[in-house]
């Protein structure tokens, strides 16, 4: 725990995205801090398709 506190403060900073990064990556960022939310949506789609399954059939 300490050893990867020293390593992260000694590590550089990441350098600054460009408009064209920020705007590719915003999403992806914004889910990876959210990851519970992804897994809901995974099963809403998973009973979605159940109910489509059931209602085409």
């Amino acid at each position: 725990m300490i050893a990867a506190r020293i390593a992260r403060q000694d590590a550089e900073p990441a350098p600054r995205r460009d408009l064209i990064g920020t705007l590719l990556f915003y999403r992806m960022d914004w889910c990876e801090q959210r990851p519970g939310l992804m897994f809901a949506a995974l099963g809403a789609l998973i009973v979605l398709e159940a109910v489509f399954e059931q209602v085409l059939s």
